[in-house]
């Protein structure tokens, strides 16, 4: 997958030099060399950058400082670019929210894997991010959920992960919401209904080599 990044880094050599060997290897690259043109760039970008690398000192600004602004206003993930790795600029990056570092020097074929680490983590954080938001937004209708997936996991003994399984099957086999099929096991009506389901699942499981019928 062809990777998009935002390059921050006011030494004009190192900079180019830095963007020849990442495009040299499949990476997109916009180039900026100061805060105003990295918050241009990212308003300008064709598509949006998967990654910013920021450099920590520039000519108008702190890199940390650029980097929240990005992920706030336009929801790009940082990773800063430095060679002072002392505690303040350490905890400077963690407070603005960075997804990794980068040592200078810093050569292509040594970032890639931080890059890489970087957009996968910052991805995963996006994900948990609209999960709290889902249930901050639906509290009552999660709370079922999470009750009727207990209720599950005690009955047929299953693990928190299987019986979530088994609540999203026993709500498509009904073609009800998933929580329209949780109120249904927490008030019993589904009882039965559950546990020819869970039957059904559990089969399927063991012809694939799940674990056994639970007792």
């Amino acid at each position: 997958m062809t990777r998009s990044i935002l390059l921050v880094e006011d030494d004009h050599v190192a900079a180019a030099s830095l963007k020849e060997q990442l495009e040299d290897r499949d990476v997109t690259v916009t180039l900026a060399h100061s805060v105003a043109e990295a918050r241009m760039a990212a308003v300008d970008c064709v598509r949006p950058c998967d990654l910013a690398l920021i450099d920590y000192r520039l000519p108008d600004g702190y890199g940390t400082e650029l980097g929240g602004r990005l992920l706030q206003s336009h929801g790009i993930p940082f990773a800063l670019l430095t060679a002072d790795t002392s505690a303040p600029v350490v905890q400077a990056a963690v407070a603005a929210g960075a997804v990794g570092f980068v040592l200078k020097p810093a050569l292509a074929e040594g970032i890639l894997p931080t890059i890489e680490t970087a957009i996968a983590r910052a991805t995963e954080m996006k994900r948990l991010a609209g999960a709290v938001a889902r249930l901050a937004a639906n509290p009552e209708e999660k709370r079922g959920v999470h009750v009727a997936t207990g209720m599950i996991m005690e009955r047929f003994h299953l693990t928190d992960t299987d019986a979530g399984r088994l609540l999203r099957y026993f709500a498509r086999s009904r073609r009800i919401t998933l929580e329209a099929a949780a109120e249904q096991i927490i008030d019993a009506s589904g009882s039965l209904d559950l546990l020819a389901a869970a039957n059904r699942f559990v089969d399927k499981r063991s012809k694939a080599g799940g674990p056994a019928k639970p007792g």
